[in-house]
């Protein structure tokens, strides 16, 4: 007993102190150098907000509204990429946290006037628990006839150049630069000026590619950015494959090359497996680039994007030049290859220290993949991957060993693409079972399910509700309290108090309760119900539903 008051206690004090937070964290008008205005709020580690409804299903998805503004003639929200995560019970969790930049098109009336901005907010401030918060945001912005005249041009040059030159430094390409120096390192034979031209045009031709994926999914009004393609599950998946078998190959325990027949029809002996290498590892880093938002390229890309299909076809085209900048030098002046050191002893060292950034990334992967379908599929990827690589080691090559031994490691890369996503989707499944279990809140129905015979348990709750989701976890969402639902026959309500509900609000205060989580169960020997502990447990909920039954 003692326990659970101090426990109720403590739940009290985050409420007061989340409360607090959410006060002060707020929603400021910025208006950037172009002229492009910005809703921007800066929260603190740990804290996140619930994205927009158009990807949010759950939870309080942050809304916007700009309609009591005036010399408004028409405004467009753009919202920034949101995250995932997956939780428990629920699924899919979109959400927006750390920098939340969510930028307004804004159209004036009258262009010579300013626009007299009043923008309502609703949004839910979530650390331990969830804070409703409205927010009215009143600013006045000056408005011009804007274009893209030369001097934005070139500020747009400059920034996509230098954004470019700093992903190089950015952790995500780090083990493409590790790969790069093992085989400047192994080979030293290799003609370096063609293996760095050959990253070069890896890396354009990525841009590009990525330029054309943008100009289509600008035009056709979804959703875009840089770090998009980590949204989905499915492109993680098959990075964490590709650089597993990178890994391999870094370790010299897998052989990459083409058959010599096959190589000898194509007529491709000088430009071997060693120099394809480099065109690919120029493709892999530019991947692993699109999610990094290095200083100086989000500004340049949000410019870019802004503009029309040429200027986006620019702004991409000098961020890759300045990714491939240290290549291009290269290339112009060879005296500066003379300082990568000739192989020695020393390079072993170096070479476990870079395998272990390349590892790291792979388990970076995992992380981001787990807040997408949870910890079933992760682990499942993850010896599937071990199981891959020791696969791809137990053969001198994959193009060169026997057909069965090929066709087992398919196998094993086919299976991590499916297999992971089929678990998270059965995992998905089990959740709306347990869903299904519970019907909307109706207390004027009550009465009614009780002389039919029927246990009703009442369950009130909120998003924000700490002590709710404890319960859920520990006791409502477990297999044998949904068991003990069947076999007692127990129609289950839930009501959901995450914003204000009349309905709820007066059966709270009929039963006395002025506080969430309330949890109540009628039955036939109790129609008046019994009131069970604001903190549950599965011998609580047994012996009340005996009591009533």
């Amino acid at each position: 007993m003692a326990i659970r008051q101090v426990y109720i206690f403590f739940i009290l004090i985050i409420s007061i102190l989340s409360e607090a937070y959410a006060s002060s964290q707020q929603f400021v008008i910025k208006v950037d150098d172009f002229g492009e205005v910005f809703l921007e709020m800066k929260m603190l580690k740990g804290y996140s907000i619930y994205a927009n409804a158009e990807v949010s299903k759950f939870g309080l998805p942050i809304k916007v509204s700009l309609n009591k503004s005036s010399n408004l003639n028409d405004y467009k929200i753009i919202w920034p990429d949101s995250k995932q995560k997956h939780v428990d019970g629920v699924g899919v969790v979109h959400y927006f946290d750390d920098l939340v930049n969510i930028h307004l098109e804004i159209k004036a009336r009258d262009i010579t006037k300013p626009v007299n901005i009043e923008a309502e907010l609703e949004y839910a401030i979530c650390g331990d628990m969830c804070i409703p918060v409205k927010q009215t945001i009143i600013g006045k912005i000056n408005t011009i006839e804007k274009g893209f005249g030369l001097e934005n041009y070139l500020w747009l040059i400059m920034l996509s150049i230098l954004g470019g030159v700093i992903l190089n430094f950015m952790p995500c390409v780090l083990p493409v630069l590790s790969m790069k120096i093992f085989s400047f390192l192994k080979d030293d034979g290799i003609d370096k000026r063609i293996a760095c031209m050959l990253t070069v045009a890896g890396i354009f031709s990525s841009f590009w590619i990525l330029t054309a994926i943008v100009i289509g999914l600008k035009n056709s009004g979804s959703q875009f950015g840089l770090g998009i393609n980590f949204q989905e599950p499915e492109f993680i998946i098959i990075l964490s494959i590709v650089m597993t078998i990178f890994i391999s190959g870094a370790l010299g325990r897998v052989d990459l090359s083409l058959p010599d027949s096959l190589m000898n029809k194509l007529n491709v002996n000088k430009l071997n497996n060693q120099y394809l290498e480099h065109y690919f590892s120029g493709i892999l880093a530019a991947i692993l680039s699109t999610p990094c938002n290095a200083p100086f390229l989000g500004t340049a890309v949000s410019l870019a994007f802004a503009a029309n299909n040429f200027q986006i076809f620019l702004n991409f085209s000098f961020v890759a030049l300045g990714f491939s900048l240290p290549y291009i030098i290269m290339i112009f002046y060879p005296p500066i290859l003379k300082i990568i050191p000739k192989p020695g002893k020393w390079m072993f060292i170096l070479k476990k220290v870079l395998i272990l950034f390349m590892v790291g990334t792979v388990f970076w992967l995992l992380f981001v993949l787990y807040g997408q379908i949870g910890e079933r599929g992760t682990i499942g990827l993850f010896l599937l991957l071990l199981l891959l690589k020791f696969s791809l080691e137990s053969v001198t090559g994959i193009m060169r060993s026997n057909s069965f031994k090929l066709a087992i490691i398919l196998i094993i890369i086919l299976v991590s693409m499916i297999l992971p996503m089929r678990a998270s989707n059965e995992d998905l499944t089990a959740e709306m079972q347990v869903d299904d279990t519970w019907h909307k809140f109706e207390p004027d129905k009550i009465k009614s399910y009780v002389e039919a015979g029927k246990i009703v348990f009442v369950d009130i709750t909120a998003d924000w509700c700490v002590s709710c989701k404890y319960n859920k976890l520990m006791v409502l969402n477990r297999n044998k309290t949904m068991k003990l639902f069947q076999n007692h026959n127990v129609y289950a309500m839930r009501g959901d108090f995450s914003m204000h509900n009349q309905e709820i609000y007066e059966y709270l205060v009929a039963n006395g309760s002025y506080g969430i989580p309330f949890y109540k169960l009628y039955g036939p020997k109790k129609p008046e119900g019994v009131v069970l502990p604001v903190i549950i447990s599965y011998s609580d909920m047994n012996l009340a539903i005996r009591e009533v039954w």
